[in-house]
């Protein structure tokens, strides 16, 4: 079946419907085919808004749409290209955090010249400061401090060749 999007006066007038139906000795599944939904949604509008006027529905359903988010801020999102998630958190709570953490990064560094990233992440966990090691390495750059990668030694592939000749007596 195809999704229809009821309106709260379409709900009433269905559920009232249903219910004059089984009063004339219908079943629940006569009459939902007869309204073309299921049993299933029949149910949910009965517990959801079973015994409500049309007025009570359509002031329930806008509380319930004011709750989830504003559709003003969803179309805004949309026309911007940001997902709406970047939306939720105020920014000003994430920089002031972000920039204690990039003061303690320096003073950490300041003191301690050869650790990296990751060491310098186990110390701010030993101050119980509660940031991710992801975080940590994002900000290592932003701070002064560059990422020293070490070149491993090569180590060779397959056998060698070379055959090791005895140079003094008993050597094998």
């Amino acid at each position: 079946m195809k999704k229809r999007q009821h309106t709260p006066e379409q709900l009433v007038r269905n559920l009232r419907e249903v219910d004059r139906m089984l009063g004339e000795g219908s079943t629940v599944v006569v009459a939902c085919k007869h309204l073309e939904i299921t049993g299933q949604t029949y149910y949910r509008w009965r517990n959801q808004y079973g015994g409500m006027k049309a007025d009570d529905a359509k002031r329930l359903k806008e509380v319930n749409r004011g709750k989830l988010l504003n559709p003003a801020k969803r179309r805004a999102c949309a026309v911007v290209g940001q997902p709406r998630s970047t939306q939720r958190k105020p920014a000003g709570v994430l920089a002031q955090a972000e920039q204690h953490l990039r003061s303690r990064l320096r003073v950490l560094s300041a003191a301690t010249p050869r650790y990296g990233y990751r060491r310098l992440h186990v110390l701010l966990a030993r101050e119980r400061t509660l940031v991710n090691h992801i975080c940590v390495q994002r900000l290592y750059p932003d701070v002064g401090l560059r990422s020293r990668n070490t070149k491993r030694k090569r180590t060779r592939l397959g056998t060698s060749t070379y055959q090791d000749v005895a140079t003094y007596l008993h050597h094998e």
